[in-house]
């Protein structure tokens, strides 16, 4: 998918929709790990959170979700919040519909083929797709059954378009084969940031979001560039006064 193909999904979902559909834009996280994600698999670090996928399990890894699907995800769980949902370390990240006329009932997770839904119509939604209508025993086509996989793949072009190399690139998306397999570089967590943060604005979808970030990246270059000229002027102060 291009950008902008992405962004016209985002237009057609609701909140939960719109943080699958970022998640797997922004981490390359599968489409199939969203559904266990509960709240204590992620940490929120630089305004982005950091995920656990597949947290206790032999498949455990560390990824990163944009500022973008990061404040998405905020916006969700105040939602939840507001409306009397008691948040807690084991509380879904994504809960079936919440209805806030009853907002004591259990949250249960969003499934697996409820997210599949969600993702299949926002691209035919958006006009990307024809809306094709599967008769039971037929053989899907191929298009159909690599809806979220394109995602995963935006986000490993986007991240080596970005600079990033490809083992980096494969940590972040959990593979267990190729670079990752045969590396043993074991990376902390902070390392696996930095590499990140490098690349975070290459997986900014909406216009406005990419402009804020890179206002922001010239704000901070600005204010290096306005302490730098402070200090070099102490200094000339210093010589001159000898």
């Amino acid at each position: 998918y291009k950008t902008e193909e992405i962004a016209r999904m985002l237009e057609k979902c609701d909140q939960r929709g719109k943080i699958i559909i970022l998640l797997i834009a922004s981490s390359g996280i599968r489409q199939g790990s969203i559904a266990s994600l509960k709240i204590n698999h992620l940490e929120k670090i630089q305004d982005i959170y950091q995920i656990i996928v597949y947290k206790n399990t032999l498949q455990q890894y560390i990824t990163f979700c944009s500022h973008e699907c990061a404040s998405a995800i905020d916006d969700y769980l105040n939602y939840r919040k507001r409306y009397g949902e008691k948040i807690v370390p084991a509380t879904p990240l994504i809960r079936e519909q919440f209805d806030k006329r009853f907002p004591y009932r259990e949250a249960r997770h969003l499934t697996t083929i409820a997210i599949a839904r969600m993702i299949y119509f926002a691209i035919n939604d958006a006009g990307i797709r024809e809306k094709q209508n599967i008769v039971k025993g037929q053989k899907k086509i191929q298009h159909e059954v690599m809806q979220s996989h394109g995602l995963r793949k935006y986000f490993e072009t986007q991240v080596i378009l970005g600079g990033m190399d490809l083992f980096h690139a494969e940590l972040l998306m959990g593979y267990k084969t190729g670079l990752t397999l045969k590396s043993y570089v074991k990376l902390t967590p902070m390392q696996m940031l930095e590499e990140y943060l490098k690349v975070v604005d290459n997986l900014t979808i909406n216009p406005a979001n990419r402009l804020h970030r890179e206002v922001e990246h010239y704000k901070v270059k600005a204010s290096q560039f306005d302490t730098l000229r402070t200090e070099i002027e102490q200094l000339k102060e210093m010589i001159n006064s000898r």
